[in-house]
């Protein structure tokens, strides 16, 4: 099936006195090539928030995609990388290859992956600090799971744009989460200043469920919500798009996209009356 371009493996063994009797665990991950428009089409998202993700990839905002186990990040991941420009250089970094943008998404893209090698001791955070030097345009980082989210915000702050996926189970644990990773990297990080520099590193959270749907498990966006920081210095969290659990379908909060993420947007060619008809720009 076209769909189905990589199909992944990974094998755990254990034996005693690890767990009670032998085991050998395999996890398949089927990461489908798919676009905004195809996830709209599988319920998803809706058209109205597929439009708003396209135009903020476009425009350069940062974005951290956060959910549980098996919610399709990765699988939302390559959606949104999907939507850069082609002619926009982009690095990849991951544990083990699994996006395969360059084969993937095809065309005369400039495209860099690379991954941690532990056997050299290039950890995931020693990896990234290269792709700095590069000049990216986009940095893409499969699954941040430690100290390489320091390294994911101080790119993000020095002006790269970012997208990464990270495992959250609740959206409102993002920044703490964040902050606890970066943590990891065995410096000393004041947990106000650390909130601070996540929140003014990534624009745009977008969080990921499974719901059920009459019989059936199906994966929706949760919500799309604006990261900044206000007037007092404190990180703020806004909802953009919220999934209405009563109703079952999405709805636009009528939150206006903050002065700093318009004023980035605006210097990467955005056109205001893209949003405006979204409801998003004052």
């Amino acid at each position: 099936v076209q769909s189905y371009l990589w199909n992944r493996s990974r094998l755990v063994m254990t034996r005693e006195p690890y767990t009670d009797v032998p085991s050998i665990h395999i996890r398949n991950f089927i990461v489908k090539d798919v676009t905004l428009e195809k996830l709209v089409e599988l319920g998803t998202l809706d058209g109205k928030t597929a439009e708003l993700l396209r135009l903020l990839v476009r425009h350069h905002a940062s974005f951290l995609i956060g959910g549980g186990t098996n919610t399709g990040k990765t699988t939302f991941l390559y959606a949104l990388a999907a939507e850069i420009p082609e002619h926009e250089r982009i690095r990849t970094l991951e544990k083990e290859f699994e996006i395969s943008l360059r084969e993937r998404l095809g065309g005369r893209r400039n495209i860099l992956a690379a991954r941690e090698a532990e056997d050299v001791g290039l950890t995931m955070e020693e990896a990234f600090k290269p792709l700095l030097v590069m000049s990216p345009e986009w940095i893409i980082v499969g699954e941040a799971k430690g100290a390489e989210v320091a390294q994911m915000v101080q790119g993000a702050l020095r002006g790269h744009d970012v997208m990464g996926t990270m495992h959250t189970k609740y959206r409102d644990s993002f920044l703490s989460d964040v902050v606890d990773m970066m943590k990891q990297d065995g410096r000393i990080h004041d947990a106000a200043d650390a909130e601070r520099r996540a929140a003014r590193a990534f624009n745009i959270l977008i969080f990921l469920r499974m719901v059920k749907d009459g019989g059936a498990m199906r994966r929706i966006v949760g919500e799309v919500t604006e990261l900044f920081v206000d007037e007092e210095g404190k990180p703020r969290a806004e909802p953009i798009v919220l999934w209405d659990y009563e109703k079952k379908t999405w709805c636009f909060t009528g939150r206006r996209l903050g002065a700093s993420l318009r004023e980035h947007l605006l210097s990467k060619g955005a056109n205001p009356e893209d949003f405006r008809k979204l409801g998003v720009w004052p």
